[in-house]
């Protein structure tokens, strides 16, 4: 099942055609190109100066230059080749990730396939296709949150060994790749992993490992992150305009898709169809509505469902701008006050809903199997998500 989805998405690789929607035309097909000719030549990448009158290219962060699958796919590779090859391995790493982690919180196989397919094709997977590198930075988290995972639960001291320095890599990857806003997108999901985990295994003496894991990891990524910082502070968004971190907020109105993708219709606002992608199909809006009908029965899974179900809870009031009050606290800190469309705080909507999902689905799927036979109620109850969509359309 994953692997056809990746290859209906893969079409363009077998027709030695690329995707050309907003930004893949617009930015990252472009500066691609610019990229992989220089590497043929053995010309200098760092300046381009077909705008602009030149700007420095490293320094604008959103290209991963210097990455290693990037400068080995570009050098190497056919550029139609590479140019597919860099969104499909994004959706690939977190197919493979979310499994692998989906089976270490001892999931059973299908209840895996159905997180990692929910986490790696979700609506907001999906319309940020057009965003090679967030997708790329994304595509670590399975993998770091894993690392995390070994690190604080694993009682052998090479694995643990392991686990942090795998964490190194991956956070100097991810920095490597740019688009610093998704990295720290990241970052919260790691904290709170870890945070969770401490307190569940009382492993704070091994805290201390990820922490000085993320600091080598920066770095590593000093490469990357030193040109950034520079041009950062010589750009205007080092005094941005007040409503510039507030731009791309989600409107109100359009959480009425969470229901259905057809309540709210904007074709004219082609990035606005890609930041707001609040709608996640209806399949995790039923198994959400699994999950409440079941709450006494999961008292064993209360902690860790009220957790995603807060995560979902609160990324959403950060997506929303100033109408969810949080965000503003964000824009108090430094470097990260810095970042705009809040919308982008679905993605761990998202993260989180296809994780409940999961979870509802191996319930119901044990229930099935034990032939217990639903009540009237629940039929009712599951099918109102269902009914929902349907009268929107």
């Amino acid at each position: 099942m994953q692997l056809l989805l990746l290859l209906f998405l893969a079409r363009p690789l077998f027709h030695g055609e690329v995707y050309l929607y907003s930004d893949l035309r617009d930015f990252y097909l472009p500066l691609r190109h610019f990229y992989a000719e220089c590497l043929a030549s053995g010309r200098s990448f760092l300046w381009f100066p077909y705008q602009y009158n030149g700007f420095y290219l490293h320094g604008e962060g959103q290209l991963g230059l210097f990455h290693p699958l990037n400068l080995a796919s570009y050098a190497w590779l056919p550029f139609s080749v590479a140019f597919n090859l860099e969104g499909l391995r994004a959706y690939a790493m977190m197919l493979v990730g979310c499994f692998w982690l989906a089976r270490r919180w001892q999931l059973p196989p299908d209840a895996s396939v159905l997180a990692a397919v929910l986490c790696a094709f979700s609506g907001f997977q999906l319309r940020h296709l057009m965003h090679l590198n967030a997708l790329g930075i994304l595509s670590h988290l399975p993998f770091s949150l894993l690392a995390i995972d070994t690190a604080l639960r694993s009682p052998r001291r090479g694995r643990v060994a392991f686990a942090v320095a795998g964490l190194s890599l991956l956070t100097a990857s991810q920095l490597n790749l740019g688009y610093p806003q998704y990295v720290w997108f990241c970052l919260i999901a790691e904290a709170l992993y870890a945070v969770w985990l401490v307190g569940a295994r009382r492993a704070g003496r091994r805290a201390s490992l990820l922490l000085g894991a993320k600091l080598v990891g920066v770095a590593l990524a000093g490469i990357a992150l030193v040109p950034q910082w520079q041009s950062l502070w010589l750009s205007e968004r080092a005094v941005p305009e007040p409503d510039l971190a507030f731009s791309y907020a989600l409107p109100v109105e359009r959480l009425g898709e969470l229901v259905s993708p057809w309540l709210v219709v904007d074709d004219e606002d082609a990035d606005g169809f890609a930041e707001y992608s609040v709608y996640d199909g209806a399949l995790p809006l039923v198994l959400l509505a699994w999950l409440w009908l079941r709450r006494r029965e999961m008292r064993a899974l209360r902690r860790p469902i009220a957790v995603l179900f807060a995560v979902a809870l609160v990324s959403l009031l950060l997506s929303l701008g100033r109408s969810g009050l949080l965000y503003r606290l964000q824009t108090l800190l430094p470097v990260v006050g810095l970042f705009r469309a809040p919308a982008r705080y679905l993605v761990l909507v998202h993260l989180a809903l296809g994780c409940l999902a999961a979870v509802a689905f191996a319930d119901l799927a044990r229930v099935a199997r034990s032939g217990f036979a639903l009540p009237w109620r629940a039929l009712g109850v599951l099918a109102v998500p269902l009914a929902l969509g349907l009268l929107a359309t």
